[in-house]
């Protein structure tokens, strides 16, 4: 947490204090403000943290004997390491800058297969993903969607 938001977490706290010989209730509400303001705080932070990593996906070529891997995310993925099952086939890529994409063709045909991708951001951090190898079409992924749906 930055400076500036624990001093004016410190300076609620104060106040809510300063509050407590007036009324009990002005200082419940003083408190009630301060951990508002402290979980705001929190949420924006983390919130930052989620949106700045990369997010790949992989489809399935138009042939059946390629696939793609598309970064989705807003930041660039490096060291990717990527593994068809059970054909046991392995391939590493450098790098994915973001919003970009990479074809790697396989030479031979893979169909539905699981894929493990093991990749790393900018900063180090390591992720891993394992999902079915399908056509682009299939893929569902919406991030605007909601997670319980109100309206079909």
């Amino acid at each position: 947490m930055e400076r500036i938001y624990k001093i004016a977490i410190i300076a609620c706290l104060a106040i809510s204090a300063l509050l407590f010989p007036v009324s009990v209730l002005l200082t419940a509400t003083g408190l009630i403000l301060t951990g508002t303001l402290a979980m705001v705080i929190h949420i924006t932070e983390s919130a930052g943290e989620a949106i700045d990593r990369p997010v790949l996906f992989v489809f399935l070529g138009e042939d059946g004997r390629s696939f793609v891997i598309r970064n989705i995310g807003n930041a660039g993925a490096s060291e990717i390491h990527v593994s068809v099952v059970p054909s046991n086939l392995e391939y590493i890529i450098d790098r994915i800058d973001a919003d970009g994409e990479e074809k790697t063709d396989c030479g031979q045909l893979i169909g539905k297969n699981r894929v493990i991708i093991e990749y790393s951001d900018e900063t180090g951090k390591s992720y891993s993903k394992s999902e079915d190898l399908r056509f682009e079409d299939d893929c569902e992924y919406d991030p605007t969607k909601p997670m319980i749906p109100i309206f079909k």
